[in-house]
C-alpha cells in the first residue's frame, strides 16, 4: 500500500521519491548512486527507527555513503520523550522497529504501540512522510507459493501479522504523510 505523493492541506512535498536516490549502474559518474533531481534543493534529513535490525543497518550504510544528507537514527528501545526531538526537523522517517519474536505483550508494544506513539508524535511536532516496513505476514500466507500482490485481502494468520497489519491502519488512519 502507498499514500499520494502529495496531501491535499500542503500540496506536493519537495521530494517525489521515498527515496533520496535512484539506482544507477556503477559506469555512471558519481558511482553506483545519483541523487534523484529533486532532492537537489535542500539537504535531506532522514530518520530512521530500527536501525541496528538487519534492513535498518543496511539501509544506514547506505545512506552514510550519499552526500548531502543528514542521518538521525533512534533505537528499538526509545522513550516517548525522545521521540518528539527525533521527529523535529526530518523530512523523511524510516520506520523499520519491530519484533517478530519474542512473547506477545512484546510483539504488541513495540510493532503497534511503538508505532502509535511515533504516528502521534509526527502528527504533533513534524511534517516528515513516513515510510513503513510492514510484513508479508498481513496476508494469510498458507502454504502458497503464489506471488502476492499489495491488493490481496489482509488476513493475518500470526500475531506478528495482525501486530503489522494493526500498525498499517493506524499509520493510514493518522492523516500523515506516509508510504507502507
Amino acid at each position: 500500500s502507498s499514500s499520494a505523493i502529495g496531501d491535499s492541506k500542503t500540496g506536493l512535498r519537495l521530494f517525489q521519491s521515498p527515496f533520496p536516490f535512484e539506482l544507477g549502474t556503477q559506469s555512471q559518474p558519481g558511482g553506483r548512486y545519483r541523487q534523484n533531481a529533486a532532492m537537489v534543493a535542500k539537504p535531506m534529513r532522514i530518520g530512521i527507527t530500527g536501525a541496528s535490525g538487519f534492513i535498518g543497518s543496511h539501509l544506514l550504510r547506505a545512506f552514510e555513503r550519499l552526500p548531502g544528507l543528514t542521518i538521525t537514527t533512534l533505537s528499538k528501545k526509545h522513550k516517548r520523550k525522545a521521540l518528539k526531538s527525533f521527529v523535529k526537523d526530518l523530512d523523511l522517517i524510516y520506520h523499520l522497529v519491530g519484533v517478530n519474536r519474542g512473547t506477545g505483550e512484546e510483539i504488541l508494544r513495540v510493532n503497534i504501540l511503538e508505532t502509535f506513539n511515533l504516528v502521534e508524535t509526527v502528527k504533533n511536532y513534524s511534517s516528515a512522510r513516513l515510510v513503513f516496513s510492514s510484513s508479508p505476514q498481513v496476508y494469510k500466507l498458507g502454504k502458497s507459493k503464489a506471488p502476492i500482490r499489495e491488493t490481496h485481502a489482509t488476513e493475518p494468520d500470526s500475531l506478528y501479522g495482525l501486530s503489522k497489519k494493526a500498525a498499517e491502519d493506524l499509520i493510514r488512519l493518522s492523516g500523515i504523510d506516509y508510504i507502507v
